[in-house]
């Protein structure tokens, strides 16, 4: 099976294989979770020793890619090498989250529509899991209700916002499809970050990298819009 992405608007190939040998003849790889990347031709392999592992492995690459192609310093070290430990709480974090609405590989989202749909509950919430804690991601119309629900004066121009503390996601539902999926992805990384101490994405005041986030967040759109996953 293959799948056809883009990173950084590159196109990539995700190849889920079964047979060790031909998985072997690539050098660079992450031999925990069973892929690798080559970058001069554009492939990303993953090896299926078990179905569980797959997504992940497939995720660990894929942030891997966007590190690259999106130039995501915090995530490399002086000598060019990856912040491994990192991407592999990262890779575990976004795999769950997305399990938890279904998505068990990525593949294109009509074999998931009824999936997404059941997901759901009756107000239109949704529910995910980082590192075990269910969140809800609700959806709300109207912007001056970030100041109701984060008990504080909202002064910018918000799109999304998370309270670890509640366990809860709120979304501005009037953005447009691309940009709600970007920022229900950026909320979910600081979630993440959160859950797991991802202690790359946070400054020395406690403050969460806002800019990597975004960029991360970015990166994850384009892949899932190239798979036809609009939402989450």
């Amino acid at each position: 099976m293959s799948v056809k992405i883009k990173i950084g608007n590159i196109p990539y190939i995700i190849e889920v294989i079964d047979d060790k040998i031909s998985y072997d003849d690539d050098k660079e790889k992450n031999t925990k979770l069973s892929a690798s990347i080559n970058y001069l031709r554009q492939r990303i392999k993953v090896y299926e020793p078990s179905p569980e592992h797959k997504l992940r492995a497939m995720l660990f690459d894929i942030i891997c890619v966007i590190i690259i192609e999106y130039s995501i310093r915090e995530l490399m070290r002086d000598d060019g090498t990856f912040v491994t430990s990192a991407i592999d709480k990262l890779s575990l974090g976004l795999s769950e989250v997305l399990e938890s609405v279904g998505i068990t590989e990525l593949k294109p989202k009509n074999k998931w529509f009824n999936i997404f749909k059941f997901k759901k509950k009756h107000n239109n919430d949704i529910k995910i899991k980082i590192r075990g804690k269910s969140y809800t991601i609700e959806m709300i119309d109207d912007q001056n209700e970030f100041n109701h629900r984060l008990n504080k004066e909202i002064t910018n121009l918000m799109f999304g916002a998370i309270a670890p503390s509640k366990q809860s996601i709120i979304i501005l539902n009037t953005l447009p499809p691309e940009r709600k999926l970007r920022t229900t992805l950026h909320e979910i990384l600081h979630g993440i970050i959160t859950e797991y101490d991802i202690h790359e994405l946070i400054d020395t005041n406690g403050v969460h990298m806002e800019f990597a986030i975004d960029q991360l967040a970015l990166g994850m759109a384009e892949v899932l819009e190239n798979i036809d996953i609009t939402k989450i």
